[in-house]
């Protein structure tokens, strides 16, 4: 990182070096934690039209105590991303627009559905849920064309528009294997072994969808595969595919065993190696496009405001933060507990 700083003229420990960094990786964080809780969610619900009828409604019921943590996930990403950088989310919002403008009102509308169906009638609780099951495919379609986009470099010609809607089907096909592990940890009996029969279909698409989208960045930008390539880069390259490949191969034996009905153990590991899978992609995406937040135009310190508006985000993380965290720390210790809505 000094050299990075020595570039721009700065000591590492000059703020305005650091804080973009700072709020780099608090921004990071919040899209993991979006991609995780919220995906999820939006899993369940791209599943609700594959799942018996008679389950249906159990399983909207069952996401209750999540609902509004995931919405909060959202809402505080995207608000965070906007102030952090605000020079960079012009450019981007202008490539973006379709995508973002879909997640958010797939966000809104699951959130409208859920309300409506628990204060409606019984005889419109299917109607509902097909709402819900409509938002869920918006946000999930709004967020695997945000992944595609990034990787191809915004450009969007004949060639590139089946690489993004692939990457697109493959972003639906991540939420329904986060889904589907979610669902394997809260459901015993047929609706266990459907939920590893989903996983398993799912997690050849992520794995499809992660390969392409490194193929696409390496290929997008000489400097991107020269980092990937490199000589000094070579053995963290191999490791983190090396642990992408351990969780993909693990995860396929697993959902095999469940589906022959073997009773498994630890049920929540599963989903933990859904959530390394895509925290090693995050990870992968921001190493690549490092330190530009828009590819050979804009940089990370060129994006962000001055020091005094970074100290006052960073203030106002630290308040809300915690108070977030701690309203909702009952339902995410739920998350893995074995207590949850059973057949």
């Amino acid at each position: 990182m000094s050299s990075y700083a020595a570039s721009l003229g700065l000591l590492p420990t000059d703020p305005t070096f650091w804080m973009p960094l700072l709020l780099l990786t608090l921004t990071s964080i919040m899209v993991l934690g979006t991609i995780i809780f919220d995906g999820f969610d939006m899993g369940v619900g791209l599943l609700l039209p594959f799942a018996p009828a008679s389950h249906r409604q159990a399983l909207m019921t069952s996401l209750a105590p999540w609902r509004s943590v995931n919405e909060t996930w959202v809402l505080l990403t995207f608000a965070l991303a906007i102030a952090s950088f605000p020079f960079a989310f012009g450019a981007i919002l202008s490539q973006l627009y379709l995508p973002i403008l879909l997640c958010m009102l797939g966000v809104v509308t699951r959130s409208v559905s859920f309300e409506f169906r628990a204060r409606s009638a019984i005889t419109m609780r299917s109607f509902w849920l097909v709402v819900f099951c409509i938002g869920a495919f918006l946000s999930a379609l709004g967020l695997g064309l945000i992944l595609a986009a990034f990787a191809a470099g915004y450009q969007q010609d004949a060639t590139n528009i089946g690489f993004i809607l692939f990457v697109a089907l493959c972003a639906m096909a991540a939420c329904m294997l986060m889904g589907s592990c979610w669902l394997l940890m809260r459901w015993e009996g047929e609706m266990r072994v459907l939920a590893a029969r989903w996983a398993s279909h799912a997690v050849r698409w992520v794995a499809a969808g992660m390969t392409a989208v490194s193929i696409m960045l390496a290929m997008a930008n000489p400097a991107i595969l020269y980092k990937w390539t490199h000589i000094d880069n070579l053995i963290p390259a191999g490791l983190l595919w090396g642990v992408m490949l351990f969780c993909f191969v693990w995860l396929e034996i697993y959902f095999k065993r469940v589906r022959q009905n073997v009773t498994p153990h630890r049920l929540w590991l599963p989903f933990v190696l859904c959530v390394v899978l895509l925290a090693l992609m995050v990870l992968g995406i921001l190493y690549s496009l490092f330190p530009f937040m828009v590819l050979d135009e804009i940089t990370l310190w060129d994006a962000t405001p001055s020091v005094l508006s970074m100290q006052l985000i960073l203030a106002a993380l630290v308040i809300v933060t915690p108070v977030i965290v701690l309203r909702h720390l009952s339902n995410y210790s739920l998350l893995f507990s074995p207590a949850g809505a059973r057949l």
